[in-house]
């Protein structure tokens, strides 16, 4: 059975989707949006041929792992989830489970599969038909670490008690910490009477499954920090979303330390030395400094294969003219080879 044949009995519709990678040439196929729902849910492809699928409904209840070669299941985990327990006075007492629901997962550098999730839990008890006399909810928040095994490690973010509306955890970002682990960028709303503040937080999960969590606010910011590239150096370049409605790019480390800030940019590209290209094609040093534009109309997009290629285009783009930016290959012209 090949990844085709996966997919079709998963039952998601397809669409096709070229794919490079060092387990074989197949057509990887992506799965699209119902009209609900995420009918495919998120397909993720382990170096070693494994296939992650993160099931397509919210709540989520498992993580399936197929081998891509042979299209047999493999051994898949079931994500944790919470529980509604109820009592009354006249009619006993029951419960449910609470499934979690999920977020956007990745497979880190150390090749695991982390998938963030949260779900919630209450006990109530009501002697009146017409109101709960007592009970508490709470939100419980973690990451799901899985192998190419099957194995799996439930990390713990935290619990909270939701004693007001809107408040608690908000789902956020991972990117992959190196080969150490993953950084896990969220927000965390809290409420006093009809006021609320949203801190954003950095939680690291080390390689041992633990973690460590610091805050790091940007003033005008209306969202979490949503890291998007990381440098050599282990730190951070992402976004922030600003009350004004554009965004900051920033760099930052995993303890909360702001290395410095540009407006209005996105980062698309870390190169030697620190830099970063923008999706502006603005180039940056390691300090943020400006030093130049991008000397093509467009950010070449580079494959597994470590070849790039112009979007929309048949030119295969040198990978030095790229990732040297800031030297004599970075020039002017182009360094495109037609295909």
């Amino acid at each position: 059975m090949n990844l085709r044949q996966i997919v079709e009995a998963i039952g998601a519709p397809i669409v096709n989707l070229s794919r490079e990678s060092g387990v074989s040439r197949d057509r990887l196929y992506h799965f699209m949006y119902g009209d609900t729902q995420l009918k495919g849910g998120q397909v993720l492809v382990h170096p070693d041929g494994t296939l992650f699928w993160r099931k397509p409904a919210n709540p989520a209840e498992q993580i399936l792992l197929f081998d891509s070669v042979t299209g047999s299941q493999k051994p898949s985990p079931t994500l944790p989830a919470g529980t509604f327990s109820w009592s009354t006075c006249d009619e006993g007492s029951g419960s449910e489970t609470s499934p979690a629901v999920t977020g956007q997962a990745i497979i880190a550098g150390d090749g695991y599969l982390y998938v963030p999730y949260q779900y919630v839990s209450s006990v109530s008890t009501s002697c009146d038909v017409t109101e709960v006399t007592s009970g508490y909810t709470t939100a419980h928040m973690g990451i799901f670490r899985v192998g190419t095994d099957g194995s799996a490690t439930d990390i713990s973010i935290g619990d909270w008690s939701l004693s007001c509306t809107g408040c608690g955890p908000q789902m956020g970002t991972l990117i992959t910490n190196a080969d150490q682990g993953a950084l896990f960028s969220w927000q965390l709303t809290s409420c006093s009477g009809s006021s609320c503040t949203n801190q954003s937080q950095l939680t690291t999960i080390n390689e041992d499954a633990s973690t460590s969590t610091t805050g790091l606010n940007i003033p005008g910011q209306s969202g979490a920090i949503q890291p998007v590239l990381q440098r050599a150096d282990s730190s951070y370049v992402g976004t922030v979303p600003m009350s004004s409605g554009n965004n900051l790019m920033l760099a930052f480390t995993s303890s909360g330390q702001q290395l410095w800030s540009q407006p209005n940019d996105t980062p698309q590209i870390a190169t030697s030395e620190g830099g970063i290209i923008g999706i502006s094609r603005t180039i940056y040093d390691q300090n943020g400094n400006s030093t130049g534009q991008l000397g093509r109309p467009s950010i070449p997009i580079q494959a597994w294969s470590g070849k790039s290629y112009q979007l929309g285009s048949t030119e295969q783009v040198e990978s030095g003219c790229l990732f040297n930016a800031g030297t004599e290959s970075d020039s002017s012209t182009p360094c495109l080879t037609k295909l």
